[in-house]
């Protein structure tokens, strides 16, 4: 029974690891995509006006591209959701190390677990355009 529940544990850990990883690099690369859409946008706006390429209404429209897509970035946080889902992957692999390899108490790991996902849902950076649902009288 306790192979059967040690397994079970880590299969558990192993799948929030993956998930977190994943979700990393999803946040990473939204975040370079945002920043390199306002690093080009800007520059572009500036060539497209300095050579009069366009129509003042063009660039102006080109102009406000970087603004938009940094208040987006900073909306969405994507950096810090990059940097929440990089601690609890490495949380859970320290979790998932010590079941394996240092013959760990599953009861301790799984409270382990438990624990430091609480503590760290508490720390999720939700934007300012996420929409949190209401978990009942304070």
């Amino acid at each position: 029974m306790s192979e059967e529940i040690k397994g079970e544990l880590l299969g558990r850990l192993r799948r929030r690891i993956a998930f977190d990883h994943r979700a990393a690099v999803c946040n990473f690369i939204l975040g370079q995509i945002f920043v390199g859409t306002s690093i080009l946008a800007s520059f572009g706006a500036a060539i497209v006006a300095a050579a009069n390429f366009a129509s003042p209404i063009q660039v102006a429209l080109l102009a406000s591209i970087p603004g938009t897509v940094i208040i987006i970035n900073q909306s969405f946080r994507f950096t810090d959701r990059w940097r929440w889902h990089c601690v609890v992957e490495t949380r859970f692999m320290a979790l998932e190390h010590k079941l394996v390899f240092e013959n760990g108490n599953v009861e301790e790991v799984s409270r382990g677990m438990f624990d430091f996902l609480e503590e760290m849902e508490k720390k999720y950076p939700t934007g300012t355009l996420a929409w949190t649902p209401k978990r009942g009288p304070k």
